[in-house]
C-alpha cells in the first residue's frame, strides 16, 4: 500500500528510498559529486639516459578504467629533471595516452647542469572509452645524459615527479 514502505519490493543496488510525505518509492542515488576515481604514481628513484630518441621514463606510467564512456580525466604532471645540452638541442618530455602524444611539457633542462628543472601542469583528456587507458612519460635528449629526479651532473640534487588521474563525470566540467 502507499506509504506502507513493508510493501515495497526490495531496491536495487544504487537506489534508496525515497519519499514526498505521501508516497514512499526506490530512486536512483542522487550525483553527490563528479569524482568517480583518483589514482596517482610518486616516482622517488633517478631515471638517467642518453636516447636522443622518445622513450618511457620507467615508474611514470598510469593506468586507468574510466567507469563511463563520457568520463573526463584530469591528468596532473609534476616532472623534475635535467638535460645536457650542446648547441641550440634541448630535452623534451611529453604526456602520451597509449602511444599517442597528447601534452608536450616542454623543454627540460639547462646548460649550467646542475639544476632541476621542473615541468608538468594539467591536462584535460577525453578517451571517450571503458578500457583501460594508460598515461606515461616519455623523454629525450639530444645524446647527452639527460634525467629523471636529479640533476644532469649527478650532484646531490634530487626530487621526486608524480602523475595523477582523476577521473571526472560527465556533465560537471
Amino acid at each position: 500500500a502507499s506509504g506502507d514502505p513493508a510493501a515495497l519490493a526490495v531496491g536495487s543496488n544504487t537506489y534508496v528510498l525515497t519519499s514526498d510525505g505521501t508516497d514512499s518509492a526506490w530512486a536512483a542515488a542522487g550525483g553527490g559529486g563528479g569524482l568517480l576515481q583518483l589514482k596517482t604514481v610518486v616516482k622517488t628513484d633517478v631515471f638517467a639516459s642518453t636516447s636522443s630518441s622518445l622513450i618511457d621514463v620507467t615508474g611514470l606510467t598510469i593506468a586507468i578504467t574510466p567507469t563511463e564512456s563520457d568520463s573526463k580525466i584530469l591528468v596532473l604532471v609534476d616532472y623534475k629533471g635535467s638535460v645536457g645540452i650542446s648547441g641550440s638541442v634541448t630535452g623534451e618530455v611529453k604526456l602520451l595516452r597509449g602511444a599517442s602524444t597528447i601534452w608536450n611539457l616542454g623543454d627540460v633542462g639547462t646548460s649550467a647542469n646542475a639544476f632541476l628543472t621542473s615541468a608538468g601542469g594539467m591536462f584535460l583528456d577525453n578517451p571517450a572509452t571503458t578500457s583501460e587507458t594508460t598515461y606515461k612519460i616519455q623523454g629525450k635528449g639530444d645524446g647527452a645524459t639527460w634525467c629523471c629526479n636529479r640533476s644532469q651532473d649527478n650532484t646531490n640534487v634530487r626530487g621526486n615527479s608524480s602523475i595523477t588521474v582523476i577521473e571526472i563525470a560527465a556533465g560537471v566540467l
